[in-house]
């Protein structure tokens, strides 16, 4: 797998300036909207705010065509999940391929201020056959304030010896409140002449993130618990 993620890859692109403006804040329901219309806008999940920076795409690869959907199953999992026929040419010699550069932040609201951003799971469903082909979701995680690398995550499917099939990886870091995220997807279908044509291909794209109370935090809500026992008891 000549093509695979190397670490510099993504971490060589350019961090937005964390005060940037943008537009406005893009209701998403149960049917999701197009990824084009959250492009300089944002959207939020539960107790996250999630700003998309931009989407580039070298080979042409329409955001009309990805509808995002949120995910909320509470403190464990909340992001979004990206849908479309994810799916290269096969026989053209080229791959499909796209970034997207977005932050994802906790709400500064009352509610959530002690709370903070700590792992972050990529999953995908990527399937690929022939000679050469392969599925690729490449993700580099930022410290939004300084710049630093919190971390690295690659999913990637491949056919032939030894068969490749990661399609969840899951990286934690320090507590944050705001991080950024640049994901490379990338499909290619290979294939050998004479025989049937390769492909590469995927249906969904989910990105989920955790966050848990500071420890201050857990340690006055378990003093608060005492307390209250105490005067049950005493009652």
């Amino acid at each position: 797998m000549n093509r695979l993620f190397k670490s510099g890859v993504l971490a060589g692109v350019l961090l937005s300036a964390a005060g940037s403006a943008f537009g406005a804040i893009i209701p998403i329901g149960p049917e999701g909207v197009p990824m084009s219309r959250l492009i300089g806008n944002q959207f939020i999940v539960a107790d996250k705010l999630f700003t998309i920076q931009a989407f580039t795409s070298a080979s042409g690869f329409n955001p009309s065509t990805i509808t995002v959907k949120t995910i909320d199953q509470g403190l464990p999992a909340r992001g979004f999940r990206m849908e479309s026929n994810f799916a290269d040419q096969p026989g053209d010699g080229q791959s499909l391929q796209f970034l997207l550069q977005y932050t994802v932040e906790i709400l500064p609201d009352p509610q959530w201020a002690n709370f903070f951003i700590v792992d972050n799971i990529l999953r995908f469903d990527g399937q690929a056959t022939g000679a050469g082909s392969f599925a690729n979701v490449a993700e580099s995680v930022f410290n939004i304030n300084n710049g630093s690398l919190l971390g690295t995550k690659l999913v990637n499917v491949s056919p032939g010896p030894p068969p490749t099939n990661v399609t969840e990886s899951r990286i934690t870091f320090p507590p944050q409140r705001k991080v950024q995220v640049v994901k490379d997807v990338q499909f290619f279908a290979g294939g050998t002449p004479g025989a049937a044509p390769g492909s590469a291909s995927a249906t969904f794209i989910e990105q989920t993130f955790s966050q848990i109370p500071t420890p201050g935090t857990l340690t006055l809500i378990g003093v608060a618990g005492l307390v209250g026992l105490r005067r049950r008891r005493s009652a």
